[in-house]
Formats: C-alpha cells, structure tokens, sequence
C-alpha cells in the first residue's frame, strides 16, 4: 500500500485599499512515499529540468483545453531567485514569496514542490487541490526553474515590473 505524505499549503490574503483588491495566492508542497523512498545520499546529485517540466505542464494545459503559458524572462528571474532560496524555507516554504508580493497590486501565485523526477513534480501538484487549482487557473505569463530537486513555478497575469 502506498503511502504518500503531502504537505501543502494553500493561502489567499484578500485586502481592500480603497475598494481595490490586492490579491496574494501560493501554494506549496513536497511528497515523499515510502516505496520510492528518497536516498538522501543521492538528493544532492539530482539537478531537476525545468523545460522538462514545462513542456509537462504544457501537456497538462492542452489536455485541459486551457491555452499554453507565455514563458516570461521578468517572471523567470524571480523563479529562479525562488528555486534557490527553498532549500532554506522548507519550515516557511513560502517567505520569500510572501516577503516579496506582500501587498502587491497584482494576482501573482506559485507552486512549489521537491521530487526526484520532473513526472513527480507534476504530480505532486496535480494531487494537491490548490496546486492543480492554480495550473488550471488562466494566468497568461509563467515561468519554471529548478535547483536540484526544486522546482518553482510562479503565474501572473500582470505584464509590469515584478522585481523591486
């Protein structure tokens, strides 16, 4: 029987300045189980691809009749900035992203896992509610970068300055 432990998290912050919304949505998560254990000797020597990934995702959206991503270099910036700082957040693995959009005039989201495969990645997400909620959704602009077995994937539909 396999036993699968996902650890996610999934938080809208809605707050009214002036009657305008300002919307902050993330969600996040790491899977483990125990027939594919991880060999945690082995972890440091795994580099995950995120085109890989991507074309994965791609595959998912077109399965959904939803339009493809528009790979975007200002939200590629701040995935990889992402992709390097979750080895140090995985108590708070949304701070950074918190810490950066806190209050930002824009729908900005992220997913993020850790997996030893890009097809694990992918599925981590899909077997989580709020993740495959968030491929599903209709932003226009994403980007996906990995560092080791990280990988981070953040959506937008704002076509302004994300990086202060």
């Amino acid at each position: 029987m396999k036993k699968i432990l996902v650890i996610g998290l999934f938080l809208l912050l809605l707050v009214g300045v002036g009657g305008v919304g300002y919307v902050i949505a993330w969600n996040q998560g790491l899977a483990a189980s125990e027939d594919k254990a991880y060999d945690t000797n082995n972890l440091s020597k795994i580099q995950l691809d995120e085109n890989k990934l991507w074309n994965l995702v791609e595959v998912f959206r077109k399965t959904e009749e939803r339009e493809p991503y528009v790979k975007d270099e200002r939200v590629c910036k701040v995935t990889e900035e992402r992709a390097s700082e979750m080895k140090d957040e995985l108590s708070e693995p949304h701070k950074g992203f918190d810490e950066r959009f806190k209050g930002a005039p824009f729908t900005i989201a992220e997913n993020n896992t850790g997996a030893k495969s890009e097809e694990e990645a992918l599925n981590n997400w899909l077997k989580s509610d709020a993740h495959a909620s968030t491929l599903r959704t209709e932003y226009k602009y994403s980007c996906i970068s990995c560092e080791g077995i990280y990988c981070v994937q953040i959506f937008t539909n704002y076509a302004g300055e994300l990086v202060k």
